[in-house]
């Protein structure tokens, strides 16, 4: 049980003004209360998930800004195991313009595989904090264990202003190296969000590990 408060300073240069600031906290346990620069952010009661603060539209630009985290695990009984108490886990600072990929919002489902070939859903969650329509480009690839380009894809999508969407993409991969207990076979998979008008320059890169496997539950086994 207890009571803990974490402060972190954090200065934010002038030119960053109008780029987005979101702080990913893995693990706070428990009834965590996050503030900027004296005002409530967010709170999150349950110790044993991850959640994320937006800190935009609280910071002060060209100066110091204060986050304090405050976390109280003994508000109410609790005893079902020791988790001890406070932030437990990593805490991480996301920066990316006002178009980007949300964090931890890019996902890959097995559809269906075998040996030949496997079918794959990717989803990445995006969204657009301008005032303005932004005229995009999701270009997926998928790299095998040894870090060959085994499947690509681009999916143009128009992203009206504030608004936030999940974009699905249908790939799929020859001869797969399926994960196993015995061979557990990892994948990668780089997601690059370009704008229409210019296709070299990212605006944002997400990049996450998965493997392939295809399990069934059937009630004559």
């Amino acid at each position: 049980g207890g009571r803990c408060i974490y402060v972190k300073t954090l200065h934010v240069d002038e030119t960053m003004r109008g780029r987005t600031f979101i702080a990913e906290f893995e693990g706070v346990y428990m009834n965590a209360m996050v503030y900027i620069n004296g005002a409530l952010a967010a709170k999150r009661p349950y110790g044993y998930s991850g959640f994320l603060v937006s800190l935009g539209e609280h910071l002060r630009y060209g100066a110091d800004n204060e986050i304090r985290v405050f976390a109280r695990a003994g508000a109410m009984p609790n005893c079902r195991w020791y988790s001890g108490a406070g932030i437990y886990r990593d805490v991480y600072l996301h920066e990316a313009g006002s178009v980007y990929i949300c964090p931890n919002a890019l996902r890959v489902r097995t559809l269906n595989a075998d040996n030949e070939v496997a079918a794959l859903l990717v989803e990445a969650e995006l969204s657009n904090r301008s005032a303005a329509t932004a005229h995009l480009i999701l270009q997926t690839e998928i790299f095998s264990p040894d870090g060959q380009c085994v499947a690509n894809g681009r999916v143009p999508v128009a992203l009206f202003p504030q608004e936030q969407r999940v974009v699905p993409q249908r790939l799929h991969i020859h001869g797969p190296q399926l994960w196993g207990e015995n061979t557990p076979q990892m994948y990668t998979i780089h997601a690059s969000l370009l704008s229409d008008d210019d296709r070299t320059t990212p605006l944002d890169i997400a990049r996450d590990s998965f493997g392939i496997r295809d399990l069934r539950l059937d009630s004559r086994y």
